[in-house]
């Protein structure tokens, strides 16, 4: 048994060589080199592309997570609000009166939740779009991976025309990628400001 399987083996191995040698016996086409080049020059742009992406998702996590914790923090002003009203509510039903320093400190509470809710929906806006930049990004190295294929593929074939469908694929990839890092960068820029004016206050 083990002979037969040696035997399959090997005429398995020579039909394999046979076929190697047919396929290298066929002369390279004069635009092989050049869709080696673009591949190679596709897959540098991926890699920094991709590099870029992963940036943009780190960097829209930490918005996002900086925004849930500011509207935790507003939230809690919520409810100190919400015990101030109360203790001002049982001094009132007790007969007495509230102090000021107390009235006051309700007020700047108050303003204070008002002034932060409206720079938190903008900000979570803003971190929204974050997302959808990354998402342009994201869809510009997908691109980029279907150029790269079709070049392979297009030698395999020999479809030179299937080798330029796929320098369209790598254009609009770079186009994609650099239009949702740019989209990025400049909601990064507006966010910051809205961030930090919530913060501050």
């Amino acid at each position: 048994m083990s002979e037969e399987m040696s035997e399959v083996a090997a005429r398995a191995i020579e039909e394999a060589e046979f076929e190697v040698e047919k396929l290298s016996g066929r002369e390279e086409e004069p635009w092989f080199r050049y869709v080696a080049l673009s591949s190679t020059i596709i897959a540098v742009l991926c890699a920094i592309g991709a590099y870029f992406t992963g940036a943009a998702s780190d960097r829209a996590s930490v918005e996002r997570t900086k925004e849930v914790i500011r509207w935790q923090s507003a939230q809690s002003e919520s409810t100190s609000e919400v015990i101030m009203q109360a203790q001002r509510e049982i001094l009132l039903a007790l007969g007495q009166t509230p102090s000021p320093k107390d009235t006051e400190q309700e007020g700047n509470i108050e303003r204070e939740r008002e002034e932060n809710s409206k720079g938190f929906d903008q900000a979570r806006e803003k971190t929204m779009e974050l997302y959808e930049a990354h998402d342009l990004m994201a869809s510009g190295i997908t691109f980029f991976q279907l150029s790269i294929a079709l070049g392979a593929i297009a030698i395999l074939l020999r479809k030179k025309k299937l080798w330029l469908v796929g320098v369209g694929f790598g254009v609009v990839a770079c186009v994609a990628t650099v239009a949702g890092y740019v989209w990025f960068e400049h909601i990064v820029n507006e966010l910051t400001p809205l961030l930090d004016v919530s913060k501050q206050s």
